[in-house]
């Protein structure tokens, strides 16, 4: 069962999420930002403006943390949606729990700037970084939804393949793997998923991002067919009921076939993106603390645990 905390959260987004599940571009917006910038990041929270590669974005560390360690973190949002300003709590408490600087990149949105848009300024970010003079085994990949699947890990095969040094390992947080929306619990009628009531929003993000006459299934769009041998470690944090939890599923047994060190947790009842998007309830909490060991034991030093949040 969930914590009562977290039961909250899903009664909240029952009696706030339209039942058809269909927002408009601009519902979808307001309602991105408005559940996630209204938390403020933690006082010992420090946030500065940058670009990474000419990308827009920011720096988010907790006081103390070293400038060693960097996660480029890529925030959700359906493609359309999101910003810096909505993960600064998420990041700051994950700083604390990896000792790294979170790199949070503002990339374009959809459906002004369809794909490859993001991904290449997930790509331009990361070779900022490297040109800057961060090894890349001091630095990993992660994003919520589809910043963690369809971007933090279509990133690593696209940075593979350009030649560039790929970095020490990823994270996402319930992601979108499959954009062919395929996945069994996708269009599951008996799914309980608070946020995603039936997919028809997977769907409409879907169409916001490709441009027409574009492969859903292309290597570069769905991370769950890329090639993924000789890719960096991977974790994966989704919740029981979602709809994208046979994506994460996937992904993983992909990996593992490939050869990739593959983690992924389950959490019962977990809301989608709930290390993000409900990070004050123990459900959060024990994520974090699980992606601070993820990626503190694969940067330089390894198993350096995490420093609590």
């Amino acid at each position: 069962m969930p914590s009562p905390q977290m039961q909250a959260i899903i009664d909240a987004l029952r009696d706030h999420i339209p039942q058809d599940g269909n927002f408009t571009l601009q519902q979808h917006r307001a309602m991105h930002d408005g559940m996630l910038a209204r938390r403020a990041p933690g006082e010992d929270v420090r946030i500065e403006a940058t670009t990474l590669g000419g990308v827009p974005a920011e720096w988010v560390w907790a006081d103390g943390v070293p400038a060693g360690r960097v996660v480029v973190h890529c925030h959700g949002g359906g493609f359309r949606a999101g910003s810096p300003r909505g993960s600064r709590q998420f990041a700051g408490r994950l700083s604390r729990a990896a000792k790294a600087r979170i790199a949070v990149l503002d990339y374009r949105l959809a459906p002004e700037h369809p794909f490859p848009a993001a991904l290449d300024d997930v790509i331009s970010g990361y070779r900022g970084l490297l040109d800057a003079g961060q090894a890349a085994a001091t630095i990993a990949f992660g994003g919520e939804s589809i910043g963690g699947g369809t971007l933090a890990l279509v990133a690593l095969p696209a940075v593979r393949d350009s030649g560039l040094p790929l970095p020490a390992s990823a994270f996402a947080l319930s992601p979108l793997t499959d954009l062919t929306l395929s996945s069994p619990a996708i269009s599951d009628p008996a799914g309980r998923d608070p946020l995603t009531r039936d997919g028809r929003q997977l769907a409409a993000t879907v169409r916001d991002y490709l441009p027409a006459g574009q492969d859903p299934a292309a290597p570069l769009v769905s991370p769950l067919y890329a090639d993924w041998s000789g890719l960096p470690a991977v974790h994966i944090e989704v919740g029981s009921t979602e709809r994208l939890i046979d994506d994460a599923r996937r992904l993983i047994e992909r990996a593992r076939l490939a050869g990739v060190p593959a983690t992924l947790e389950v959490t019962e009842d977990g809301v989608h993106a709930f290390a993000a998007t409900a990070p004050d309830t123990p459900e959060a909490r024990a994520a974090i603390e699980r992606l601070g060991r993820h990626l503190s034991a694969h940067f330089p030093g390894g198993n350096g645990g995490p420093a609590g949040i």
